[in-house]
């Protein structure tokens, strides 16, 4: 019985860490998923923004080009493309957007800048080579009238009978263009990058007054994602990607995602730092940690409380199968489990063979409850005087004392003592004592034990007898 409440016990506490574990695991991975669905929420914000700064300047660029093209068309009606019409087109035009000014190169390389005689540029523009790109916007370049200053040029054909005889170009100056393309994003903390893939030139940074070179960028310290070397090489090859990258000027480590450009080989990329970026993911982060130290808590103060409380119950359980339910001494189940210990006939065992005298009587006369209260009292003195693991509980009215390694002399008088003490309180009981030091089997001594006991009760009724006629 006791094996099987323990197994049972077992299997309850079992089942219970089972069920702690999965919700712990599906907890974890509920908040690792809800983790990284804010992260991601984060990079889709960066993304949208790389997004927008890329067709902003798209738009602008194409803006840019359909004023160029009007004027390319006005341009290809005039009989002199070096003549005065042209030259107050250039000379008047008035920046609203992007460019800066305009200018128109001619066969020949020959170049018409506002409020500039004709130039010869051969060497430094070529008309054959920019023909023959058709529409389209330069890499950065330097300016002819100022070499430490980097531009763009937009150009649009000037077509005339089918055929090309002038190029018309705005000139974007891109100390300028930041100021074109700053959106205010992230609290105005957020950084824009143009690319140039074919060669690192930045076409766009904010982060710097010198535009400089993405090849020349030292190693960066990087927290998660792509590698300083896989950046350059995914931006050579015009590929999406992103890291949490150190800053170079700031020193703190930022979200950086970048992506190709609409145009040319370009590469767009945004930087903000990363306590913004990913704010509320790591918000959301706090949060779930919180709920998972707080459930963790709750679970284990819960799995203590069902341990304790199924311990008790156990512990119940085990005394209910092992205990009278009466006198609270040891039954007979326990007894007869007792005697089939393998080496209990080889130790100094003492048996006392006890019954009650007169618990029939007293059931007759005053009723179970007085035998009961009687039985109660016996089974408390003995339990006292020899320990509550050595009382059993064979039958109605009869208790047998197991006790290992007590000296024999020890046992009598202690059974001496409870004879007495059982008598001041108004019970008698026969008892029979053996001792065995190993020469004899369990059943034996007890047999002993048992026949001195109904001598001992034989000799109580006989006495009883006499006395019963003496007071007669």
């Amino acid at each position: 019985m006791k094996k099987s409440l323990n197994l049972n016990y077992t299997r309850k506490v079992h089942i219970t860490v089972v069920v702690i574990l999965m919700l712990l695991v599906l907890s974890v991975f509920v908040s690792y998923q809800i983790g990284v669905m804010e992260e991601e929420a984060a990079w889709g914000s960066l993304k949208r923004s790389a997004n927008r700064v890329d067709e902003e300047l798209n738009r602008r660029v194409e803006i840019d080009r359909e004023v160029l093209q009007t004027l390319a068309g006005i341009i290809s009606k005039q009989e002199q493309l070096d003549g005065p019409v042209v030259r107050e087109i250039v000379d008047e035009f008035q920046a609203n957007s992007l460019m800066k000014h305009i200018g128109l190169l001619l066969p020949g390389d020959r170049l018409i800048w506002p409020k500039r005689e004709i130039m010869d540029v051969r060497g430094k523009l070529s008309f054959a080579q920019e023909a023959a790109r058709g529409t389209h916007i330069t890499n950065r370049l330097k300016d002819l009238e100022n070499g430490d200053n980097y531009i763009l040029r937009n150009f649009v054909p000037v077509v005339k009978d089918g055929k090309t005889v002038a190029m018309l170009y705005g000139m974007v100056n891109l100390d300028t263009l930041p100021a074109f393309m700053n959106q205010q994003l992230y609290q105005g903390k957020a950084l824009y990058f143009i690319i140039d893939g074919s060669n690192g030139d930045f076409i766009l940074n904010t982060n710097r007054k010198q535009l400089g070179n993405m090849w020349d960028e030292s190693e960066r310290d990087v927290k998660s994602g792509d590698s300083t070397l896989v950046l350059k090489e995914k931006l050579r090859l015009g590929q999406e990607g992103r890291t949490i990258i150190k800053s170079a000027f700031s020193g703190e480590y930022g979200c950086f995602y970048y992506k190709p450009s609409f145009i040319n080989q370009w590469r767009v990329g945004v930087f903000v730092p990363e306590e913004i970026a990913l704010a509320r993911a790591s918000k959301t982060s706090t949060l779930l940690t919180i709920f998972l130290v707080c459930q963790l808590l709750l679970l284990a103060s819960y799995f203590i409380w069902l341990e304790r409380t199924s311990r008790k119950e156990l512990d119940q359980q085990q005394r209910l199968a092992e205990r009278d339910l009466l006198t609270g001494c040891l039954n007979r189940n326990c007894y007869e489990k007792k005697l089939l210990e393998p080496d209990l006939s080889q130790k100094h065992l003492s048996c006392i063979y006890m019954d009650v005298n007169g618990l029939h009587e007293l059931n007759n006369t005053q009723g179970h409850a007085a035998g009961d209260k009687m039985l109660q009292t016996v089974a408390s003195l003995t339990r006292t005087q020899f320990g509550n693991n050595n009382v059993y509980r064979i039958g109605g009215d009869e208790f047998v004392v197991l006790v290992v390694d007590m000296e024999d002399v020890q046992v009598t008088m202690a059974l001496r003592t409870l004879v007495d003490r059982i008598h001041k309180a108004g019970h008698f009981v026969s008892v029979g004592q053996s001792c065995s030091h190993g020469e004899r089997s369990v059943n034996e001594l007890i047999k002993d034990a048992e026949t001195l006991m109904y001598e001992d009760k034989s000799r109580f009724y006989k006495q009883q007898g006499r006395d019963r006629r003496n007071r007669r």
